[in-house]
């Protein structure tokens, strides 16, 4: 069995990123249920990841609602589960964007190692929300 080059494979994007999301879903099961205070504490989280310049920096490109100053280069950061299937697909783009859309500008969080699973994870169960 040959081994696959993530570079110059978009198979082994794709197997890359449905490994990231197996070992989110195995290290963190009930991740996106969690309520009351931890679900608030989730929230701060996952804004923060998203508007820190030295973290997702979400806001360098994309309008993210009360974020400001917001991006003109990507799309507005709202209604993502009605563009998504599944908070897995919206974890697996944000994982390897370039899994699915070769010619993506957004950077692979996960892949590169920007952002943790945990981070991704929170991230995604956010912008699920918006």
């Amino acid at each position: 069995m040959a081994l696959l080059n993530h570079r110059s494979d978009p198979r082994a994007a794709r197997a890359t990123a449905w490994v990231g999301l197996l070992f989110l879903v195995a290290a963190h099961p009930g991740l996106a249920q969690e309520g009351g205070e931890a679900g608030v504490l989730s929230e701060a989280k996952a804004r923060a990841i998203a508007f820190e310049s030295t973290r997702g920096n979400c806001l360098a490109c994309h309008a993210i609602a009360d974020g400001a100053p917001a991006g003109n280069v990507g799309p507005p950061l709202s209604g993502l589960a009605l563009r998504f299937p599944s908070r897995a697909a919206l974890y697996a783009f944000l994982w390897d964007p370039h899994a699915s859309r070769p010619q993506a500008m957004m950077p692979p969080y996960g892949r590169n190692g920007i952002l943790s699973a945990r981070e991704l994870a929170l991230l995604t169960d956010w912008l699920w929300t918006l």
